[in-house]
């Protein structure tokens, strides 16, 4: 890089599946420039749902652990405010927006990672596949013919 050679760094991310940018002050919806507010989800159409969570130290602006309302996909806040209610600490969500699976980042590091009914049906045929198990998959369908 030569001298006056100007770096532009441009931070994006996605906030309920719709791509958002921060222009040096707000995040801004890339689409349409408005300033980030609770749009419903890109895929499923569902607002988020205010989830009492505990925001870990280190995620927290106070360094401290802090418990506050968050909005959470609707589709797996229950799945959330389960694991609230059991003490399982997190550090984040996202249902994936019908871009991918869905996941819920525990504070040890692990994920637990969310399906559609689609995606489970189609991991477990792979997995059958490769290693001749028979996995079970509930579904409702399956449990109601029980």
């Amino acid at each position: 890089m030569g001298a006056g050679s100007i770096i532009s760094m441009v931070a994006k991310s996605r906030v309920s599946g719709h791509e958002v940018v921060y222009d040096g002050k707000d995040w801004i919806y890339a689409d349409t420039g408005e300033v980030v507010n609770l749009r419903p989800c890109s895929h499923c159409s569902e607002k988020p749902v205010a989830v009492m969570v505990k925001i870990p130290a280190d995620l927290s602006h106070t360094g401290k652990v802090i418990w506050k309302y968050a909005q959470i996909d609707a589709c797996i806040a229950p799945i959330v405010a389960a694991l609230q209610k059991a003490g399982v600490d997190m550090r984040g969500s996202c249902c994936g927006h019908g871009n991918g699976e869905g996941n819920i980042q525990l504070q040890d590091g692990r994920s637990l990672i969310i399906l559609s009914p689609k995606q489970a049906e189609d991991y477990y045929v792979k997995m059958r596949k490769k290693t001749g198990s028979h996995y079970f998959l509930a579904t409702k369908d399956a449990i109601a013919h029980q």
